[in-house]
């Protein structure tokens, strides 16, 4: 029986360990809430550029206005100066002083946009920091994803066989005691005895009891948790 029993100690071990790599396998990070931050990123820098873009259009259109607006404005005002009929001349006048107001709009107009531009562009530049951050976090965190799977995977299937090799050295009886047991005492049906006290529930076991326990005659259980007791061979 002593035998037996420390052999479900270590089927124990074994399967506390796979309860522990499937845990651990199902909350690894594979990168899915990165993922949809990156694509958020992305649109928002999308947004931006097509914003620069657009800004950009906009100033050269204004450039342009002013250009036109400033050659007009010298053409109107030598012809004003070359008229010799007095109309002609006020009309001209009253062109060139238009003329300037149309400037200074639009010199301010462009202005604003070389302010606006300057904004953009901080903008652009921030986006694609976060984006190209988010990019090296999600393949950072992807490789780790890919790498700790296959450890886990790996060591899952090394408990797998080796949970094989002691459930064939165990007596069926016992196995499906412990089996039991498992299913009522979340995952932990064998105890260690720990410097006296119970490992599952942390209750000191008598006397009489530790010694029936370090015989291994029998299956002895804790009065409180009712886990099957045992002490580990060193």
């Amino acid at each position: 029986m002593k035998e037996q029993l420390q052999l479900l100690y270590q089927l124990q071990q074994v399967d506390t360990a796979s309860a522990q790599a499937t845990a651990a396998l199902k909350n690894l990070d594979d990168g899915t809430r990165l993922a949809a931050e990156l694509q958020a990123a992305r649109s928002a820098l999308e947004q931006a550029q097509e914003q620069l873009r657009n800004t950009e259009a906009t100033l050269r259109d204004k450039e342009l206005q002013l250009a036109g607006t400033e050659q007009d404005r010298a053409n109107k005002y030598q012809q004003a100066v070359n008229s010799r009929n007095a109309k002609e001349t006020e009309a001209l006048q009253k062109k060139v002083a238009e003329l300037d107001r149309l400037k200074d709009r639009l010199e301010n107009e462009i202005l604003e946009l070389l302010d606006e531009v300057e904004d953009c562009n901080q903008r652009v530049s921030q986006r694609q920091g976060q984006v190209s951050e988010l990019e090296d976090q999600l393949t950072a965190t992807q490789q780790t994803f890919a790498q700790e799977s296959e450890r886990l995977n790996k060591e899952l299937t090394e408990l797998h066989d080796r949970r094989q090799e002691l459930v064939s050295q165990l007596d069926a009886q016992l196995l499906n005691t412990y089996e039991q047991l498992r299913k009522r005492s979340d995952n932990l049906a064998v105890a260690a005895v720990v410097d006296g006290t119970c490992a599952g529930c942390h209750t000191k076991i008598p006397a009489a009891r530790l010694d029936a326990i370090r015989k291994g005659d029998s299956l002895v259980k804790c009065e409180i948790c009712h886990r099957i007791l045992v002490v580990p061979e060193q």
